[in-house]
């Protein structure tokens, strides 16, 4: 008979461990066993199956109304949202749970754990990735499956070593005395026999150089799109002076410089954390892509101006493309916050705040120049007159620049 492996996984106090018996290791189907433990100062802990939030399956643990035992709660993740109670899990509590000197743990034997709505996985592999999370704050005490949870303050990804999780018969490991912890069995994670729960500090410091980044993916691209692509736009249509063209290029360049960086730390983060099939790094890109053609537009518009004394298609491809790649990615700034899932209310409020107040300045900003501009048209409607009617002329000015220049916005 082959003995039963348990392979475990421990971060910040929580401790995650996994049983896959020998029948169900060889066909790829049938029970496994899994512990979830974390102290009681925290509300509640998950571990999930899946690379990220989104169609994983999960399960939440948390303390009783008792005080003294476990409640699981299986749920669906369907996105970076609070996710819903789950009757999909065949899954029990076996020997061993409950709370036991702060120590909240949940020993769980599900059958049907090779697929969820969400996705499968192959427990006949070398290893599969989980995520986990934990909310910290007082217990719950709660024996609803439906408990409405806060949203996590810590969470991340690891891989189980199903090779070394492998063996034993379908009974519960965690209460076997002849079970072994596997040395080693988890990716990033600490995997001592006695099952210590202490803090692995090489996945602490991965976890956290992770959330800097990004953090800083985050600030860039904010501050791209929502402070200096805007304010290129809004001041080529506000002022009116000698060279103003150049301050527009040069901080719409400058913000493209912030950008660069922040796609870069984009990717890796996406592939990091498997978002490749995500909304906001598909939107992201499409921007980069968008941003490239945007100054080999301006520069046609401007040398087609100069020319022609007024606007051409490639004024009009300049302004529009300007227009929706400042609104789609200030949109996708907010979609990036839900991705990331670690936002507060007040962060998500503050960022729709001023993003919204600086779109809707850029667009009265456009309004007004549309409107400036057509009404010097009107009050002289010969081709000098409208070739001054210019987006550095918007202001009122019917002379050129001081290098005899026409801004044309």
């Amino acid at each position: 008979m082959v003995s039963a492996q348990i392979t475990k996984h421990c971060q910040n106090g929580a401790c995650f461990s996994l049983n896959i018996p020998e029948m169900t290791a060889t066909n790829g189907k049938g029970d496994i066993y899994f512990q979830v433990s974390a102290p009681t100062s925290n509300s509640w802990v998950a571990l999930a199956q899946g690379s990220h939030m989104a169609n994983s399956s999960i399960f939440v643990v948390y303390t009783s109304s008792d005080g003294k035992n476990v409640t699981l709660s299986p749920r669906a993740g369907v996105g970076h949202v609070e996710p819903k109670s789950s009757l999909g899990p065949q899954v029990s509590l076996v020997a061993g749970s409950g709370v036991v000197n702060g120590i909240m743990t949940a020993n769980i034997k599900c059958s049907n754990c090779d697929s969820w709505s969400g996705g499968t996985i192959d427990f006949t592999s070398s290893s599969g990735t989980w995520i986990w999370a934990v909310r910290s704050g007082p217990a719950l005490n709660s024996d609803a499956t439906d408990q409405s949870l806060l949203q996590h303050s810590e969470e991340g990804s690891f891989a189980f070593n199903f090779t070394q999780a492998r063996g034993g018969n379908d009974v519960n490991p965690f209460t076997n005395p002849s079970t072994t912890t596997a040395s080693g069995s988890s990716s990033g994670g600490s995997t001592s026999a006695g099952g210590g729960t202490g803090p692995d500090s090489t996945f602490t410091a991965n976890h956290q150089r992770t959330r800097s980044i990004i953090i800083a993916h985050g600030v860039m691209a904010s501050l791209a799109f929502v402070i200096f692509f805007p304010l290129g736009a809004i001041i080529i249509r506000a002022l009116n002076f000698p060279g103003l063209i150049w301050l527009h290029a040069a901080l719409q360049m400058f913000a493209y410089v912030v950008y660069v960086p922040a796609v870069g730390l984009g990717c890796w983060i996406a592939v990091h954390k498997r978002y490749l099939n995500e909304h906001h790094p598909a939107i992201g890109l499409v921007l980069f892509i968008l941003l490239i053609l945007q100054p080999v537009f301006g520069s046609l518009h401007h040398n087609a101006f100069k020319k022609q004394g007024g606007r051409t298609i490639w004024s009009h491809a300049h302004l529009w493309l300007g227009r929706v790649i400042i609104t789609l990615g200030m949109i996708n700034g907010g979609l990036g916050l839900l991705l990331a899932g670690n936002a507060s209310r007040g962060q998500y409020i503050a960022y729709g705040v001023v993003a919204g107040i600086i779109w809707v300045a850029y667009v009265v900003s456009a309004v007004f120049g549309e409107w400036k501009r057509e009404k010097m048209v009107r009050a002289d409607p010969s081709p000098q007159s409208s070739k001054f009617a210019s987006v550095g002329g918007e202001s009122g000015s019917r002379e050129p620049t001081s290098r005899g220049e026409v801004v044309e916005r």
